[in-house]
């Protein structure tokens, strides 16, 4: 998994996604309450942004930057250490 950089980052988009839109429809719904410094409307649009468009363009630069310059993918413990943050 983390042989591509481009990989750990879109499937941490896609999970961020899927479990940013449950919390947010079961929210809705009135079932759980988001303890937050934010109204529903601002946390939902943050967590978008900060959430899941920040992993997908982490993702996309990542795979497009090597293409670009020509220079070897972020690959191994650095990119775990990136991911990690």
């Amino acid at each position: 998994m983390f042989k591509q950089g481009f990989r750990p980052f879109f499937l941490a988009a896609g999970l961020s996604a899927l479990v940013l839109v449950m919390n947010w429809v079961i929210s809705l719904l009135g079932y759980i309450d988001i303890y937050s410094n934010f109204d529903p409307v601002d946390w939902h649009a943050h967590e978008m942004v900060f959430g899941m468009a920040s992993a997908a363009i982490a993702g996309f630069l990542l795979m497009a930057i090597p293409n670009w310059t020509g220079r070897m993918p972020l690959q191994g413990w650095p990119l775990i250490g990136l991911f990690s943050l």
